[in-house]
């Protein structure tokens, strides 16, 4: 994909939930432009609308009204099947709490993706392998989660998201259960990615964590309030 074509081109975006009665917008209206190859922190306190933002461009969650475009895909179109063949091709998800299957081992637990996507069996392994051995945990491959420090299962999760090679990379507040050493380590991981051509998104509430993209949104009450335009 060129540096030029548009990975999210997302406009006008809402969402609101309900609790009873109650209608809670979470978000009011988003634009939200990301290029081919660019690294972009969405940042703002805890019920801005970030996480929310994430989980619909992932197509987790869908908006109640707006245009989205994730990878060329016109998500709001979309059935739970083909979101889920989306999510499986285009996407890879670093959640905050890893989402890591606790009863099998790390190498099995990056393998999964691929193989429900159809890789055989020999290039899963042999791919996966290559990730832990780039993120430094080759020797972690048979130990299952319960097993690891939280940074180590950072680094399982984010091998886990990149293994079929997604046009984009989504990270929910990835070093938030890790301490400051391996939240570094996890950043400059993300880094190197991005280096290599891989497009990032990442949330966070934390300045130091965004400090780590190229380009820094924030949001507040569910809109983004600067640095809203792609650059040229």
């Amino acid at each position: 994909m060129s540096s030029t074509e548009l990975v999210v081109d997302a406009r006008g975006l809402t969402k609101a939930y309900r609790d009873g009665e109650i209608r809670y917008p979470a978000l009011r209206g988003v634009d939200l432009q990301v290029r081919a190859g660019e690294f972009v922190a969405l940042m703002g306190p805890s019920g801005s609308g970030k996480s929310t933002l994430l989980y619909v461009l992932a197509g987790l969650d869908r908006p109640d009204g707006g245009q989205l475009r994730v990878a060329g895909h016109d998500l709001p179109s979309m059935d739970e099947t083909a979101l889920a063949l989306f999510r499986r091709r285009c996407v890879g998800i670093v959640f905050q709490y890893f989402n890591l299957l606790h009863h099998l081992d790390a190498l099995t637990n990056v393998m999964l993706p691929a193989l429900l996507a159809g890789t055989p069996p020999g290039v899963a392994r042999a791919r996966a392998l290559a990730l832990l051995e780039t993120l430094d945990i080759a020797s972690l491959a048979a130990k299952r989660p319960p097993q690891l420090s939280g940074g180590e299962r950072q680094r399982v999760a984010i091998a886990r998201a990149l293994i079929n090679e997604p046009m984009l990379l989504l990270a929910d507040e990835p070093t938030g259960s890790v301490d400051r050493g391996a939240a570094e380590h996890i950043l400059d991981l993300l880094a190197a990615a991005n280096a290599r051509g891989q497009t990032i998104v990442l949330v966070t509430h934390d300045p130091a964590v965004a400090g780590h993209a190229r380009r820094v949104l924030h949001l507040r009450n569910g809109q983004i309030v600067a640095g809203a335009a792609a650059p040229a």
